[in-house]
C-alpha cells in the first residue's frame, strides 16, 4: 500500500498527525463538498443502484453536503440485491471480501479495493496517532479479520512505524493467559482488542493483569466511565481509548479528552436520523446512523442505514479540533420491547456499572418475555439488588439470573433469544 502518497502532509509532533486535524470547520465541508460531487457523477455513471437513487441530483448543482440528504437512504437489502448485478461484481480492482450481519438477517458481503484500504489505513492511523502510539512502540493486536477496521490497523500501524504482533487465537475465555503471556512477552506498551475480549480479560485475567500496558485500545460496544475507571485501576492498565466503524465506510476515534468520537470527515459523511422517519435528529437525540463513503468502490455505500443508533454532539471538543462528533450507542436490532418499552443493552449497561458489584461485569439479555426484562449476568452476587437496581431504573419487570462460574460467550451479541438458551447450555 502506498500510504504515504496522500492528500494531507504529515505533522506528527504532540497530538497533531497530520494537517487536516487543523483545518476550520469551513474548510472541512468544502473538502466534502467537492468529494461528494465527484462520487455522485461517477456512480450515476458506473453503478445502476445509484444511478436510480441519484437520478434528481445533478452534481454540477450540489451547492452543499446537505443536498444529500434528499436523496433516499440505501437499505441492506438494497446493497444485498446491488451485489447480484453483474455490474457491480464484475470489476477486476476488487482484491479483499469483508462481511457484515449483525445477530439477524443476510450477509452482507462488501468487497474493496486496495484504494478504500489505503484510503482508510490514513485515519486509522491518526485516531492511533491520538492514543499515544508512535513509531517504535510494540502493540500487540488480536484483530477481528472479518472487519475493514482490522485490515485498516495493520496498515496504519505501518505507517506510524510502530511494530504490530498479531496474537493468534480468538476472544474466548480459554485464550485470556495465552494473549497475556503474548503481551509480557513482547513488553508492548499497547494492545488493542474488541470491548467484549477486553471484559473477558479483566473479569478472568487476575488482579494487575495488564500491568505494564500503557493503552488498551477497543472496538466493538461502548464502556462507561465507571467501567473504565474500575479496568484500570484493577488490572495496572494506563488509559482506554475506544475506535468505532462500520464496514460501510464510517470512520471515528477518540481523542485524548474521552468526550466522544471524533468522525474522520475527510472519508465519510455521517448523518444521524430520527427513530421514525429519515429527517435529521437533533444534537443530543438517538436516531439511527447513516453512512456516505467518499470513497469510489466496488459496492458504494451512499446514505446507508448502517443499522446503529448513534447521537451527534454540537459541542466543539476541548482538543480544539472542529472534526464532528459522534457516539455509537448499540444496534437497532438489539432493542428489547418490555411492557411496551423499548430498552437497549446499553441501557442496562450504563445502570450496571454504576453499582461497583456489577461495574464491568458480562452480561447478556434473552428476547422472549414481554412483560420482564431478563438479565442473565456472568458471575454471582446479591441479584436481588440488580434486580431492584433495574427495576427502579427502567420501571420494568425483571428477572436475573447468573452463569455463576459458568463464562458467557455472547461476544459482540448481548441479546439472545429464549428459544435459543438451550442451544448454549443455560
Amino acid at each position: 500500500m502506498q500510504l504515504l502518497t496522500h492528500r494531507f502532509a504529515l505533522i506528527l509532533s504532540d497530538d497533531n498527525f497530520d494537517e487536516f486535524e487543523k483545518w476550520s470547520r469551513k474548510k472541512i465541508e468544502e473538502y466534502q463538498l467537492d468529494r461528494l460531487r465527484r462520487l455522485v457523477a461517477e456512480v450515476k455513471k458506473t453503478n445502476s443502484l445509484y444511478n436510480v437513487k441519484l437520478k434528481e441530483l445533478d452534481p454540477d448543482d450540489i451547492s452543499s453536503i446537505e443536498a444529500l440528504s434528499e436523496v433516499p437512504p440505501t437499505s441492506k437489502k438494497d446493497l444485498i440485491s446491488a451485489l447480484s448485478s453483474e455490474d457491480l461484481t464484475s470489476n477486476e480492482d476488487q482484491r479483499i471480501f469483508f462481511t457484515t450481519r449483525g445477530s439477524t438477517g443476510e450477509t452482507l458481503v462488501i468487497p474493496q479495493n486496495d484504494e478504500e484500504l489505503d484510503e482508510y489505513g490514513w485515519p486509522a492511523a491518526r485516531g492511533l496517532w491520538w492514543s499515544g502510539l508512535r513509531r517504535g512502540m510494540k502493540i500487540v493486536t488480536l484483530p477481528p479479520a472479518w472487519h475493514r477496521l482490522a485490515a485498516s490497523e495493520a496498515a496504519a500501524v505501518g505507517l506510524i512505524g510502530a511494530e504490530q504482533v498479531i496474537f493468534w487465537g480468538s476472544t474466548s475465555e480459554k485464550y485470556v493467559q495465552n494473549f497475556l503471556k503474548a503481551v509480557r512477552r513482547t513488553r508492548a506498551q499497547f494492545i488493542s482488542i474488541t470491548t467484549p475480549f477486553l471484559l473477558t480479560i479483566f473479569n478472568r485475567g487476575g488482579k494487575r493483569a495488564l500491568e505494564g500496558v500503557e493503552k488498551c485500545i477497543t472496538v466493538g460496544a461502548p464502556l462507561s466511565i465507571p467501567a473504565r475507571k474500575k479496568i484500570c485501576e484493577e488490572s495496572g492498565l494506563g488509559e482506554i481509548f475506544e475506535r468505532a466503524g462500520t464496514q460501510e465506510g464510517a470512520a471515528m476515534d477518540e481523542c485524548r479528552f474521552h468526550d466522544a468520537h471524533h468522525i474522520h470527515e475527510d472519508v465519510c459523511l455521517l448523518e444521524v436520523v430520527k427513530m421514525n422517519d429519515v429527517s435529521h435528529a437533533a444534537a443530543g437525540e438517538v436516531g439511527r446512523l447513516v453512512v456516505t463513503a467518499f470513497v469510489r468502490r466496488s459496492v458504494p455505500t451512499i446514505r446507508y442505514l448502517t443499522g446503529d443508533l448513534a447521537v451527534f454532539f454540537d459541542e466543539e471538543c476541548r482538543c480544539g479540533r472542529k472534526l464532528k462528533r459522534v457516539e455509537l450507542l448499540d444496534r437497532e436490532e438489539n432493542i428489547i420491547v418490555v411492557d411496551g418499552k423499548r430498552i437497549l443493552p446499553y441501557q442496562v449497561r450504563q445502570i450496571m456499572d454504576r453499582d461497583e458489584e456489577y461495574c464491568a461485569r458480562n452480561f447478556v439479555l434473552v428476547r422472549g418475555k414481554p412483560d420482564k426484562l431478563h438479565v442473565i449476568v456472568e458471575g454471582g452476587g446479591d441479584l436481588n439488588r440488580l434486580r431492584r437496581l433495574l427495576k427502579d431504573e427502567l420501571y420494568v419487570e425483571v428477572l436475573v439470573e447468573s452463569t455463576g462460574s459458568i463464562p458467557l460467550r455472547f461476544g459482540f451479541r448481548p441479546v439472545i433469544n429464549f428459544e435459543d438458551l438451550n442451544k448454549v447450555g443455560f
